[in-house]
């Protein structure tokens, strides 16, 4: 029986076989895929088969690999499909060698492809080794997202710390205008009538004069000098002393009666005397006056003293003006109240008030403006009405009437009860009681509601465009901000985190 095994030793079998198994041409050299045909000689054909192939150093059986790549026939083999057909009698022998071809290259692609794995595999083994396995890309991620949630975090908790802790408070400082309340009470011993409060009236006429000195620089002027001496009779008899009786004071100068003086028995009268001659020897202290005119038994027994100098021989003369005669009877008007209120002051209590309304009778002045004079001298009688009222009473009153005169869109601030003004409307002596008209001043300021103070208006608002905004408004003198935490300069964007004070 002829051996039908190829004998991969020849030249021309090898190439065949080899071309086959590697994808060669037949005029490739058989050394090229030499790798190849060394396994593909190791292949045993299927129990069975007819033929088989062998290797000089004898067949070789090796464990077939389960097949994972399915062979696709290429275009070598499909040229021999046809070289068979064309052939005739050798087909059945090109199909076994085609069978074994495919088997052959399927199980080089499988022990390729798992010698690759093999080989990955060491290498990541050395690698993981020599370098723990690396997780940088991960952990950047992580820190990405991390860092994300931590911002958006710390935003949502500044957020809502800038909305429950901020807060502005508003200090305003309004002008203060005044209103005024009048009204009319009636005070009587036992209140009857509607407006009536305890209290009573008095009259009380006084008079005084008062010597004024005129303001500024003057010129000095020798003038008469002047005084006012007690004339005193030790007598039994009346003595009369004509206008100009010469009295002679001890020290040898010479004056005259002002007036006409009549001097009672046992008693004695006030004259007021002139220096005979001008100059500054009329100007003497306290002395004993005689006088010359009677006989000298008389002299010892009527006679004159003086108590205060007289003055007036050297003078400095001052022109007097409107403005000082004003001011002369201006002091001399308030010197009469205050001693009409020290009389009336025994009448009042911690519960009472004291009114005074007086009126001028009649009055005098010795000068008038551009006269030369060292002094104005004026007289004044007053008619003062003294009423004692209720305090409380009046108080109550007011603030009851004061409300009535505030506008609406102003508060009441306080009530100046010092600043009350009386005047007399009626003043009836025999009952005692006066008709009073009272005049009652308030400060008012701004309501914090009113439009002007909307918070609507401030919300969001820079500091300094807010102090502007509110200062522009004639209602309001001064305006200050306070914000809260200090760092923000915006007021909040929520009214309700506004706070107005008025002050």
């Amino acid at each position: 029986m002829e051996d039908k095994r190829l004998d991969l030793t020849n030249p021309a079998a090898s190439r065949q076989v080899g071309s086959y198994g590697a994808g060669l041409n037949e005029a490739d050299p058989p050394e090229k895929g030499i790798a190849k045909r060394k396994r593909a000689a190791k292949k045993i054909v299927k129990p069975g088969s007819r033929t088989s192939f062998y290797y000089p150093a004898g067949p070789k059986k090796i464990k077939k690999k389960p097949s994972k790549i399915l062979a696709r026939p290429n275009k070598f083999q499909r040229n021999l499909h046809r070289v068979d057909e064309v052939s005739g009698g050798e087909t059945k022998e090109r199909a076994a060698v085609e069978d074994i071809l495919a088997e052959i290259e399927k199980n080089d692609k499988i022990e390729q492809l798992g010698e690759k794995e093999k080989s990955a595999e060491k290498k990541e083994a050395a690698a993981f080794k020599k370098t723990p396995p690396s997780y940088t890309a991960p952990v950047r991620m992580y820190r990405r997202i991390a860092l994300f949630f931590t911002l958006a975090t710390l935003v949502i908790l500044a957020a809502a710390l800038y909305f429950s802790l901020s807060k502005a408070e508003i200090f305003i400082t309004p002008k203060k205008f005044k209103v005024n309340a009048e009204f009319n009470v009636t005070v009587e011993k036992v209140p009857l009538s509607e407006n009536g409060v305890t209290g009573s009236a008095a009259e009380i006429l006084t008079e005084d004069s008062l010597d004024y000195e005129i303001e500024g620089e003057g010129e000095i002027k020798e003038g008469i000098a002047e005084g006012e001496v007690i004339i005193t009779n030790e007598t039994a008899q009346n003595q009369t002393l004509v206008q100009t009786t010469r009295l002679l004071a001890e020290g040898g100068v010479l004056f005259h009666l002002s007036d006409r003086e009549m001097v009672p028995a046992y008693g004695s009268v006030k004259a007021r005397i002139y220096a005979d001659k001008p100059g500054e020897t009329g100007d003497i202290g306290p002395t004993k006056f005689t006088i010359p005119g009677l006989s000298a038994a008389l002299q010892r027994k009527i006679y004159a003293t003086s108590d205060k100098a007289t003055s007036g021989g050297k003078k400095t003369l001052k022109v007097a003006s409107a403005n000082d005669i004003s001011k002369a009877k201006a002091l001399l008007k308030e010197k009469i109240i205050s001693a009409a209120k020290e009389q009336a002051a025994g009448s009042l209590n911690e519960k009472t008030g004291l009114v005074f309304l007086s009126e001028v009778t009649d009055e005098k002045v010795d000068a008038k403006a551009g006269d030369e004079k060292e002094k104005i001298n004026v007289y004044m009688k007053i008619k003062v009405l003294a009423v004692i009222y209720d305090k409380e009473a009046i108080k109550k009153s007011a603030d009851e009437k004061i409300k009535l005169v505030v506008p609406a869109e102003r508060n009441l601030r306080s009530v100046l009860y010092d600043e009350i003004k009386f005047n007399l409307v009626r003043y009836d002596a025999e009952s005692g009681s006066a008709v009073l008209k009272v005049g009652v001043p308030a400060e008012t300021v701004l309501k914090d509601d009113v439009d002007i103070l909307n918070k609507d208006n401030l919300v969001g608002m820079k500091k300094s465009q807010a102090i502007d905004y509110l200062k522009n408004f004639d209602e309001i003198e001064d305006a200050q901000i306070k914000l809260r935490p200090f760092f923000l300069n915006r007021l909040p964007s929520i009214a309700e985190r506004i706070k107005i004070i008025i002050q």
